[in-house]
């Protein structure tokens, strides 16, 4: 079995390149419904490139990628990682108040996330899902932003054996 955060970076790394330069338009804006037909196109290449990249590498349960992964977890790297979180799950506002995260926050890879979906991708954000953060269960539902070099990447049943 191969590292689960070298599989994560070589998913990133695939998935932006191919994207970058073969599916981005040179200038999206000039043509945006071209620039959305072909990242529509994109999409099951995406998917394709995360079940053999990620999911079958490391024997997770099959989930579409943008969707909570049961078995892949975002782990903070510090004590005090900043996130952004959303101020309702589907509100497109990242301004919550709470602005760091600790190691005791269970986050369920979503998917990387960029600001703009037909630009260049750079994967520079991880989003998340908190399903459990002990002492916050307010925020537990909520969708979050985490710059990728913050993170390192688990699997769900070996987080659970640490605690």
């Amino acid at each position: 079995m191969v590292a689960l955060d070298q599989c994560m970076d070589r998913f990133a790394v695939a998935s932006r390149e191919l994207f970058n330069n073969y599916f981005r338009l040179h200038q999206p804006w000039s043509d945006p419904n071209a620039a959305w037909d072909s990242r529509d196109l994109y999409e099951p290449v995406r998917q394709a490139l995360f079940t053999a990249l990620v999911i079958t590498p490391n024997g997770l349960s099959p989930a579409a990628y943008g969707d909570p992964q049961p078995d892949l977890l975002v782990a903070p790297r510090s004590a005090e990682t900043p996130i952004m979180l959303n101020r309702e799950r589907s509100s497109g506002y990242w301004d919550h108040p709470v602005t760091t995260i600790d190691p005791s926050a269970t986050l369920r890879f979503v998917r990387f996330f960029d600001w703009a979906d037909i630009e260049r991708m750079d994967h520079a954000h991880v989003m998340v899902e908190v399903t459990a953060w002990p002492g916050t269960p307010e925020l537990e539902g909520k969708l979050g932003l985490i710059e990728a070099h913050h993170v390192r990447f688990i699997q769900a049943e070996a987080h659970a054996g640490r605690r």
